[in-house]
C-alpha cells in the first residue's frame, strides 16, 4: 500500500487552518479507504481520527493531523516510511504556537514501542501496529486573543481538551 497521509494546515491571517488535508503535489497517489485497506493489504484499520497532538494553537489555530492505526495480519509484513517535519515542526506566524510533528509509533504484540519518522524495511508480525500521528498546521497570532465562542466550540467538537483551553488560550471553564 502507498498512501500520502492526510496531515492539518496552518492557521492564515484570514481563517483556521483545515484538519486532515491532502495535498496535490503527491500526483498520482491517493488516500486508500479503510475497507479498502482491510481487503487488499493484510491490515485492520483500528482507529482512525483527528489526533489529541498538543500543537498549532493561535488566533487561528492549525488544523489537526490524523491518527491511524494500521493493525498487522500475518508475520512478516514490512514497513518502509519516509516523513518530513519530524525534527523541525510546522512554524508559527504572529505570535501563534508551532504545529505538531509527523511521526508514526509501532506497538509491538509484546507491547514495546518504537518511533519513528523514517525507516525501510521493518520487519512487522501478527498484532503489531503502525499509528501514524500526522502533524498539526501551526498557529497564526496570538492564542490568547482568540474569540471566546470559538474557544467553546473547538472544545465542544473535540480539537483542543479542557487543558489545552486553559494552558494555551487562558480559558476556564465553569
Amino acid at each position: 500500500m502507498i498512501e500520502p497521509e492526510l496531515g492539518g494546515w496552518g492557521g492564515s491571517a484570514l481563517s483556521d487552518g483545515r484538519p486532515g488535508q491532502f495535498s496535490a503535489f503527491h500526483d498520482e497517489t491517493y488516500n486508500c479507504p479503510a475497507e479498502i485497506a482491510e481487503a487488499r493489504y493484510g491490515v485492520t484499520v483500528d482507529y482512525l481520527s483527528f489526533h489529541d497532538d498538543e500543537g498549532g494553537a493561535g488566533l487561528h489555530r492549525g488544523g489537526k493531523g490524523v491518527r491511524i492505526d494500521y493493525r498487522i495480519r500475518s508475520d512478516n509484513a514490512w514497513l518502509t516510511v519516509a516523513y518530513t517535519r519530524d525534527r523541525v515542526p510546522p512554524w508559527p506566524l504572529n505570535g501563534g504556537q508551532q504545529g505538531s510533528p509527523n511521526h508514526i509509533i509501532i506497538r509491538r504484540a509484546s507491547g514495546e514501542r518504537e518511533r519513528y519518522a523514517v525507516v525501510s524495511g521493518l520487519t512487522l508480525n501478527t498484532d503489531d501496529v503502525i499509528q501514524v500521528m500526522t502533524g498539526t498546521g501551526a498557529g497564526w497570532g496570538d492564542p490568547l486573543q482568540r474569540d471566546r465562542a470559538l474557544v467553546a466550540e473547538d472544545r465542544r467538537n473535540g480539537y483542543i481538551s479542557e487543558e489545552q483551553a486553559k494552558e494555551h488560550y487562558g480559558v476556564v471553564e465553569h
